[in-house]
């Protein structure tokens, strides 16, 4: 059976769902650049976007998606404005939306996802590789105005 992260039919996935091997792959990227450039792993996503990274961590090394994975989407402090739903559908749904982005941020976000945004694994790393050759001092940490609560470079 060829088994995809990529199909679009999740109402019919039948679980367990074994992880594929070319995630199982991008996931060990991932890894390596998340633990070696945390800088440049702070460019891309939200906070919804490490929940994600999380679920999809605990998938991995268990091997297989349950079908009961849940997260809360938005980053608003108040839970009630929060909520809580299926992971697969939520993470279809993003890949299908952020498919196109191809700068810097974009593509850690895709990172994060574990998916591999539309120009192709070989060009999302080639604009990694930019900001690799980048020094630590040009990424500046977000900084967050107090009265108009935006995150501002």
């Amino acid at each position: 059976m060829n088994v995809t992260w990529k199909d679009k039919d999740y109402k019919n996935w039948q679980y367990p769902r074994p992880v594929p091997y070319e995630m199982l792959k991008l996931w060990h990227t991932t890894e390596v650049i998340r633990k070696k450039y945390p800088h440049i792993w702070r460019l891309g996503g939200t906070k919804t976007a490490d929940r994600a990274y999380k679920i999809l961590t605990k998938a991995v090394k268990r091997g297989y998606f349950d079908g009961t994975e849940k997260i809360t989407m938005g980053n608003s402090k108040n839970a009630k404005e929060n909520k809580r739903v299926y992971f697969i559908p939520q993470w279809q749904a993003w890949m299908a939306r952020h498919a196109h982005d191809y700068r810097a941020a974009g593509v850690v976000a895709h990172l994060k996802w574990l998916s591999i945004p539309a120009i192709g694994w070989a060009a999302a790393y080639s604009v990694l590789l930019q900001e690799f050759s980048k020094p630590v001092s040009d990424f500046k940490p977000k900084k967050r105005n107090a009265k108009t609560k935006k995150t501002t470079r």
